[in-house]
């Protein structure tokens, strides 16, 4: 039986020491937005949205809560938002008159891209007033596609 045991720890043992991080480039951006309800009982409140684009070639997005991080705030750190959907936002390109071929991530095509959507599941509560640098909003996953040209090492970027 002891035999049996330490097999058991040798093999996590040897898993964990030979084990290493692996990073998916196939993320091109995103944005962060948010709307102020004007009426309503709920007025004076914000939705907020954020849609992550990436390149379908890689892997996909997950569809778990996502949080938004809230920097400069005296209450509020982050801001749960929901999965609501993805679509294929490839270039819908007519090939006769372009020449360009249609892309669809169903087929993988390099060169199309997936949009996730994200919403806060009720509106957020948003009390005080900025300080002079501001509320800034953030979300950050690991890692950038690699194709992108207008950052220095963007495999390495979230």
């Amino acid at each position: 039986m002891m035999f049996f045991t330490m097999k058991k720890i040798i093999l996590i043992f040897s898993l964990l020491l030979f084990s290493h991080s692996t990073f998916a480039t196939h993320l091109m951006g995103g944005e962060i937005t948010w709307k102020c309800l004007k009426n309503g009982p709920d007025i004076g409140k914000y939705i907020f949205t954020m849609k992550v684009y990436r390149d379908c070639s890689g892997t996909t997005v997950g569809t778990f809560t996502q949080n938004i991080q809230v920097w400069n705030h005296p209450t509020i750190t982050n801001i749960p938002v929901e999965f609501v959907l993805s679509q294929d936002v490839s270039p819908q390109c007519d090939p006769i008159n372009s020449g360009n071929t249609v892309l669809s991530c169903a087929n993988g095509d390099v060169g199309a891209v997936e949009e996730y959507i994200f919403e806060t599941a009720s509106p957020i509560v948003l009390t005080g007033v900025p300080p002079v640098q501001g509320w800034q909003f953030t979300w950050d996953n690991c890692c950038r596609n690699g194709a992108i040209t207008n950052l220095t090492n963007p495999s390495s970027e979230g």
